[in-house]
């Protein structure tokens, strides 16, 4: 897929005066090149402003901290060093990086690339999938609220960037985020927001636009407004929002549930209280939030997918693997997932992630893929048995 890339900071020729040449010259002697200083630089400065924003990680003082003192770090580096070096520090620090979202942090990222860059498409490619797409989601946010006249044409904040056979990619990503810039447009209107989402051109575009209005209303990643309590009962309040919306929120009821009350039990009694025509989708959506909310970690992931029933299982195990799909496009995550289930649903895993690979990378990824299992892994893979 196309990419516009971007190269971090560049060293100016202002170095050359005022000790900068000598500087540089050290540095070419001890074969250290100044990419590998600016990333050295970068990670203590980042590092130290994820800790001076306090202990409260995951609150409005803490995001409009990290607003404020990475606003330079992203005009000195640019976005795309700014997320390989929070997405590295959330996976191997083990420290405060790790106790941030990793995702709502790139959706400040994003949000400021676009204040200070005027290039909307360059930010969106440069953000990437890191951090699962938090900084094109920011980004699309960022360019709604600078530029409220693209009302007009919404479908084209997006039409750079290239569709995917598999939702969850690029253009997922982007459609998503402009929820989340609409919502922002409207005062957190939920209603009005959505009536907003019918600009876009076609369904798909609308409903990923709508998960990021509920995402923005109901999560407030960057806490930057009150977020709108999930109501008592769910189904009923969905049935209550206009067109295509009303479904998607009905499939969406068990991770509502899921993320107000942290009970997965509760999660799949919420899907046993809808439509049977929604119901294996509903449980798909807990397994896709799942992936998110245990920052794919595929043990957490099985312990509480096994909670559901069988068919309840197996829609919650294909959720968590199309979501692996957006942070791990190779599929070796899902794979890993795959590896840790019971027997009896290693088969539906298998073969669910095998058809994803195929529509990510062909008949030939396919069978690049599947065959670095085992034999009967690899049967599962091709859809043999």
């Amino acid at each position: 897929m196309a990419r516009i890339k971007k190269f971090i900071f560049q060293i100016s020729i202002v170095i050359f005066f005022g000790g900068g040449f000598v500087a540089g010259m050290m540095s070419f002697l001890s074969g250290e090149s100044s990419t590998d200083i600016q990333a050295e630089d970068l990670s203590f400065e980042l590092t130290s402003v994820l800790k001076e924003c306090g202990e409260d990680t995951n609150t409005a003082h803490y995001f409009r901290c990290f607003r404020e003192k990475s606003r330079p770090l992203v005009s000195r580096y640019g976005v795309n060093a700014m997320m390989s070096e929070l997405e590295y520090l959330n996976e191997e620090s083990g420290g405060v990086a790790s106790r941030v979202s990793c995702h709502n942090l790139g959706h400040v990222v994003g949000e400021l690339g676009i204040e200070l860059q005027e290039d909307a498409g360059e930010v969106l490619a440069s953000c990437t999938r890191k951090c699962g797409f938090g900084c094109t989601h920011g980004a699309a946010l960022g360019v709604l609220r600078l530029n409220p006249n693209l009302l007009d044409d919404l479908p084209s904040v997006c039409e750079k960037l290239s569709p995917s056979p598999l939702p969850g990619q690029d253009l997922t990503a982007c459609n998503h985020g402009l929820g989340h810039g609409l919502a922002s447009m409207v005062q957190f209107d939920l209603v009005k927001t959505l009536n907003l989402c019918d600009l876009l051109d076609n369904t798909n575009a609308q409903n990923e636009c709508a998960t990021g209005v509920f995402m923005e209303i109901f999560d407030a990643p960057t806490e930057s407004h009150p977020r709108l309590e999930i109501p008592q009962d769910i189904p009923r309040f969905c049935q209550t929002l206009p067109g295509i919306y009303a479904d998607l929120c009905l499939k969406s009821v068990g991770g509502f549930e899921l993320k107000r009350s942290n009970n997965i039990q509760k999660a799949f009694q919420t899907c046993e209280s809808i439509s049977p025509l929604l119901f294996k989708e509903c449980n798909f959506v807990i397994g896709a939030d799942l992936f998110f909310l245990s920052q794919g970690r595929v043990e957490k992931i099985w312990e509480a997918c096994k909670f559901g029933k069988q068919h309840q299982k197996e829609a919650c195990v294909e959720g968590a693997i199309f979501s692996s799909f957006v942070t791990d496009p190779s599929g070796s995550l899902g794979g890993s997932l795959c590896g840790v289930l019971e027997e009896e649903l290693q088969r539906v895993c298998f073969v669910y992630l095998g058809q994803n690979v195929e529509k990510l990378h062909g008949e030939g990824g396919k069978e690049s893929f599947c065959n670095m299992f085992g034999p009967s892994e690899a049967a599962f893979c091709f859809d043999e048995q």
